[in-house]
């Protein structure tokens, strides 16, 4: 039972409630508003709620209902980011509809990272390249486990996207400066030295061929024959995305 109030404006009072599900470590649960329609009581869904582990309740001003989902319980799950969803009463329809979803802050690298390629699929290059750099220079930002390999190869191959994306841009003279201080960080031995070598792919073939299509499927070659190199320092629990090696690299044409 999370509230008892008037959340349908007729000024009786609405029941709010949580139907859980538990697994193994994580509870989730259906959000329902019960309210009085002349004689019956009648179940009014809150909807998509039930896939938001842990919920945290809140009624806004207004009557809207906001849920956030604060994180997986099992370290498995990795860096979870916490998403709200609110609700408000729609007469019209006679039903919660849902009106926003906002996903915080990032707080870890990773998230950052994540956001980064995100902008570079939708092609917003100059967001995700503040992004990337964001990835590779920000102090403030939180790791995982072991923060200084993490770090290391989410830098590593943060900077490669960096090239990339110059390279989308037409940035001819940044994608090079990128290139050198990139293998110039990370020598052979470093942690993250895959991610140079995988823009060394990139590079020899994009240089030969002015196609960046065959540099990214060299890229891609190269992340697939390394996975454990490349692909598995990229994977932070089941919570968040999962790479593939044909993630890492997309060209955006010749």
């Amino acid at each position: 039972l999370h509230a008892g109030t008037d959340l349908t404006g007729d000024a009786a009072a609405d029941v709010l409630v949580g139907w859980r599900v538990c697994g193994a470590h994580t509870c989730q649960e259906r959000l329902e508003v019960l309210s009085v329609s002349d004689t019956r009581v009648i179940r009014l869904g809150l909807d998509p709620s039930s896939d938001l582990p842990f919920p945290e309740i809140a009624i806004l001003t207004g009557g809207s209902v906001a849920a956030t989902a604060t994180g997986v319980g099992s370290v498995g799950a990795g860096p979870f980011r916490h998403l709200t969803r609110t609700w408000a009463w729609d007469s019209a329809s006679q039903a919660f509809r849902l009106v926003s979803e906002e996903i915080e802050p990032p707080r870890y690298r990773i998230h950052v990272l994540l956001d980064a390629d995100a902008g570079a699929r939708r092609g917003d290059l100059e967001t995700a390249l503040d992004l990337y750099h964001r990835v590779v220079l920000d102090d403030s930002l939180a790791d995982w486990i072991d923060p200084s390999t993490e770090r290391a190869n989410l830098t590593g191959y943060a900077m490669f996207r960096v090239v990339l994306t110059y390279v989308q841009m037409n940035d001819e003279g940044d994608a090079q400066k990128a290139y050198g201080i990139l293998q110039n960080q990370f020598p052979s031995g470093a942690v993250g030295r895959a991610y140079a070598s995988m823009a060394q792919a990139f590079w020899d073939s994009y240089g030969e061929t002015d196609d960046q299509a065959r540099g990214c499927q060299a890229a891609i070659d190269f992340a697939a024959s390394h996975a454990d190199e490349i692909l598995a320092p990229l994977y932070f629990g089941y919570a968040n995305p999962v790479y593939t090696a044909a993630d890492l690299c997309v060209a955006e044409g010749p």
